[in-house]
């Protein structure tokens, strides 16, 4: 989802919240039982977009990414990690 900060006639910022969550389980044979990875990640982001023409657009962003995981495995000796990392994308876009 995008928000317009500045909306211009050629150059537009805008800011990108984003959030992410995933689930996996594992049936293994055994002892252990299954297994159930999940997790979520949130993220935002900063970008410029410029367009070129009516119909043509490029842009660029940066931001930063946190993402916490838990695994319910019994041979994990540490079954949560936190992780903050960067993100960054240029690309362009094309109006039909």
């Amino acid at each position: 989802m995008l928000f317009y900060v500045q909306k211009g006639e050629n150059l537009s910022t805008y800011v990108t919240p984003r959030f992410g969550y995933t689930r996996t389980k594992a049936e293994t044979s055994g002892l252990s039982g299954p297994t159930v990875i999940w997790g979520y990640q949130g993220s935002t982001s900063f970008g410029v977009q410029y367009a070129l023409s009516r119909r043509f657009s490029v842009f660029g962003e940066a931001g930063v990414v946190y993402s916490r995981r838990h695994n319910t495995s019994p041979f994990i000796l540490n079954p949560v990690s936190n992780a903050w990392s960067s993100q960054s994308g240029v690309g362009v876009i094309f109006y039909f």
